[in-house]
């Protein structure tokens, strides 16, 4: 994962971001499933989103 202010993370099943998708909307990630190598890198990552759209 990497953005402004941030490096690669180690990530945990039910962690929480909160991002702004390249839209200007407000994203609620949930990691419901963590793949093989733990840091969310390869294909079965899975994230349970909610998405507010920017008014």
């Amino acid at each position: 994962m990497g953005a402004e202010g941030t490096a690669k993370q180690w990530l945990t099943r039910d962690t929480v971001l909160c991002v702004r998708t390249s839209v200007g909307d407000i994203a609620r990630l949930e990691l419901s499933a963590l793949g093989t190598d733990g840091v969310g890198s390869d294909d079965r990552t899975m994230f349970d989103a909610v998405v507010w759209e920017a008014s």
